[in-house]
Order: structure tokens, then sequence, then C-alpha cells
């Protein structure tokens, strides 16, 4: 039978104690670190529903009356804005904790956020700053009109998809939120990178059709 002086024994529990608290304040810090991840989802989530909503709203208005106050208009770029931001955070956390199954993505989402601010940048130096010089509305003509049309259905197409997440519990450990960046990447993308919207045409080919028109 082995012999352990009082000294060594006492040590070896004091070892044991010293392992116990750190692993325990191990876990804790993974759980803190774990609960504002999951935070930080929900957030980003609950931010591009708001924004794809208010988008989806304001340019329904533009399609029925041609036109929209500044302020909208202000309103629709920040929306878009936002988006791209958000898109960009969730997609980065996807392949940081679930890359497994986040192959798919690609920052689709992200880039078509971009190309819709684009054709904003391109409406409001084309058309939106003439408006401005006039008076507080602006009316858009039949092109911008066809532009803002396909901003819309993607918009009115991300905004019903996100809906049917939102009532799952969030947390970065389970996958529902990558899962919905995915859906949004099958509504918005096809092989090569063109980016399509539901139900309309290619973003991308109405992009290379515009500029060809100038």
């Amino acid at each position: 039978m082995i012999q352990i002086s009082k000294k060594r024994f006492w040590l070896f529990i004091g070892l044991v104690m010293v392992l116990v608290l750190y692993a325990g304040s191990l876990q804790q810090t993974n759980n803190e670190q774990q609960n504002y991840l999951s935070l930080q989802i929900n957030t980003y989530q609950n931010q591009m529903q708001n924004e794809v909503y208010l988008l989806a709203e304001i340019l329904q208005t533009v399609t029925e009356d041609a036109e929209i106050s500044v302020s909208q208009w202000e309103q629709v770029v920040r929306a878009v804005e936002t988006i791209k931001e958000n898109s960009h955070e969730l997609e980065r956390m996807a392949f940081e904790f679930h890359a497994n199954v986040s192959s798919p993505l690609s920052q689709t989402t992200t880039v078509t956020a971009d190309l819709m601010l684009q054709e904003l940048q391109e409406i409001e130096h084309r058309e939106v700053d003439d408006n401005l010089e006039r008076e507080d509305r602006i009316e858009f003509s039949d092109r911008a009109l066809a532009e803002l049309d396909l901003i819309h259905e993607t918009a009115t197409a991300w905004y019903e998809e996100i809906g049917g997440y939102l009532s799952y519990s969030q947390s970065v450990g389970r996958t529902h939120w990558v899962e919905m960046m995915e859906r949004m990447h099958e509504l918005c993308a096809v092989p090569a990178g063109k980016i399509l919207v539901r139900g309309a045409d290619v973003i991308w080919k109405r992009l290379s059709s515009v500029r060809r028109f100038k």
C-alpha cells in the first residue's frame, strides 16, 4: 500500500480544488460568451426583419404612387445599409461556428444588399438629386421604378422568410439562424454568383442592361 504523507495529501487536495475551480471558471466564461453571442444573433435578426419590412413597405408605396418623400428615400438607403451590415455579421458567425452546415453561404445576402445599395446610389445620382432641387418629394421615372421593383420583390421575399425563423429560441449553438441565411441565399442566388429575385429577372443581368442602355 502506497503511503502518502499528510503534507502531500493536502497538497494533492489543494491541486484538485484549483483544477475544479479553474474548470468551473472556464465553463462560466464559455456560458457567458455563448449567451452574449446568442443575444447578438437575436439582435441582428430582429434588426434585419425590421429593416426588410420597412424597405418592403416603402417600396410598395413607390410601386403604387411612383413617388415618395425625401425622408422615406433616406430610410430606404439606411435600411439596405443595415441589412448589408447585419448579413455580413450573421454570415461571418455562421462560418465561424457552423462551418459544416454553412458551406452553401458565400456572403451572398451581403453581396445582394451591396448590389441593392449600388442600385440606389445610381438612382440617387441620376434622379433624386434633381428632384431635391425642386421639392421634397421624389418622382421616379419608369426606368427607376423597374429597378426599385426588383429590390421590392427581394425585400418582400426575405421578410416572409425571416418571420418563420424568429419564433425559434435562437442560440449560437443551434442552427436555425444559419438555416435562415441559407434560405435567403436560395431565394437570391444561383451558380456563377448571379443574384436573383423570386419571380423576377436577374439583378445582375438587369444591372448589365442598364449600363448598356446608358
